[in-house]
């Protein structure tokens, strides 16, 4: 009898067709308004892939501004959504964009709230803008990046691939400009910065094509379909039960196992906004390329809803036998129990569902249910190099979201 394992990091966490609020009743550790100057409360650190041998190193790591208790009303921006009193005061970063220089080094800022540190199940959440210049798509030299994070020590700049960072963050731009618009980043306690793969990183996909993104930031309420920017985003980086998440306008755009700090990465830390340019060119006009954060939070999650998310799990042994084991696979669901839902499940891979016993394309998880289990029964033998895929379509969106579980057997 032939029998596969199931090659997974954990548990496959997917960017489920629920949304929530990220205005829970959570417990305030740090907050910061920006409606006046409060830069003394704030450590600002700068990169640069410029050599520091270089004699224009040190122009290049110092070009950028920050400015607190920016009036973003100046720039024809709305108040935040989550300015109460309506004011219009963030903190407002650029980079590369304080002088003319041909072939200007791609470089990042990073903000840390000072003395600070944060452990357990916490969020960052935070009103974002990312601002661009031209149309739709953007203009000339407009690609650049907001960046955010936690779990840093407030003490090394994290921003691209560069050797340098610790903790994680994620990144993305406005107009959809680059191969790669969403980044999810992590960094070990030597430094090392691992841009993760959409798969490794439980996200949605990097660019704004994807029907998820074209689907969240419709146009024209966004001048870019697929793209955040010029328009007010609410964001949240959240670490709760050992579950690291990223998630913008209420929707999971990533959620993956929070690494282990076996492997270096920390699972504590202060807090951390940025902005990047991972490009040396300059955008023109480039008064028009920035990022204004608002309202950020640091709260505690211990008292807040879980968020809501599918995951699967597969069993450590699986059938690849006509007339052998079953597949299996147990579907949990976590949050708010109390309606039923109901889920496609996909293959994909070069195996297809004909292979399999069909009792149905879904999943229904009754109410009150948290997990259901999964089944199907191969209808034939796999051979060397089959693949199977499995992965969560949204009947509400009616697109196919594209984390996946792969299970790979013997013989496959």
């Amino acid at each position: 009898m032939k029998s596969s394992s199931a090659s997974q990091w954990a548990r496959l966490f997917v960017a489920s067709f629920f949304t929530f609020s990220l205005n829970g009743f959570a417990q305030v550790l740090f907050e910061d308004n920006f409606n006046t100057d409060t830069s003394a409360n704030w450590t600002v650190l700068s990169g640069t892939n410029a050599d520091e041998n270089d004699a224009a190193y040190d122009a290049a790591l110092g070009d950028f501004t920050v400015d607190f208790a920016f009036d973003y009303s100046t720039r024809g921006i709305p108040p935040a959504p989550n300015s109460a009193d309506q004011t219009t005061l963030g903190v407002k970063i650029s980079v590369n964009n304080n002088d003319d220089t041909t072939g200007s080094e791609a470089m990042g800022v990073n903000l840390f709230p000072a003395n600070q540190n944060f452990s357990g199940n916490y969020a960052l959440r935070v009103d974002m803008w990312i601002n661009y210049n031209g149309p739709a798509g953007g203009g000339t030299g407009s690609t650049e990046h907001a960046i955010f994070g936690m779990n840093q020590s407030g003490e090394q700049v994290g921003w691209s691939s560069q050797p340098t960072g610790d903790g994680v963050w994620f990144g993305v731009d406005g107009e959809g400009g680059s191969s790669t618009d969403y980044y999810s980043f992590e960094a070990d306690d030597s430094g090392t910065v691992s841009p993760l793969p959409p798969d490794l990183a439980g996200m949605v996909g990097k660019n704004n094509t994807h029907p998820v993104y074209q689907f969240l930031f419709p146009s024209p309420a966004f001048e870019t379909q697929g793209a955040p920017g010029k328009n007010w985003v609410s964001v949240e980086v959240r670490q709760d039960d050992d579950v690291l998440s990223w998630v913008m306008n209420g929707m999971v755009i990533a959620s993956r196992p929070a690494s282990d700090e076996f492997f270096g990465v920390r699972t504590e830390g202060t807090v951390m906004l940025g902005y990047m340019d991972l490009f040396n060119s300059i955008a023109n006009p480039k008064v028009d390329n920035f990022v204004v954060y608002d309202n950020l939070r640091v709260v505690n999650l211990d008292k807040d809803p879980d968020l809501p998310l599918l995951s699967m799990e597969a069993t450590d042994d699986a059938g690849v036998e006509s007339g052998g084991d079953t597949i299996e696979f147990t579907i949990h669901r976590s949050g708010d129990t109390v309606e039923a839902k109901t889920v496609d499940v996909v293959i994909r891979g070069n195996l297809s569902w004909d292979q399999f016993s069909r009792l149905g394309d879904y999943v229904s998880i009754l109410t009150e249910t948290s997990n259901i289990l999964w089944v199907r029964m191969p209808l034939q033998d796999f051979s060397l190099g089959g693949k199977l895929k499995v992965g969560f379509g949204s009947v509400a969106f009616l697109i196919l979201l594209t984390t996946r579980l792969f299970v790979r057997g013997n013989s496959l």
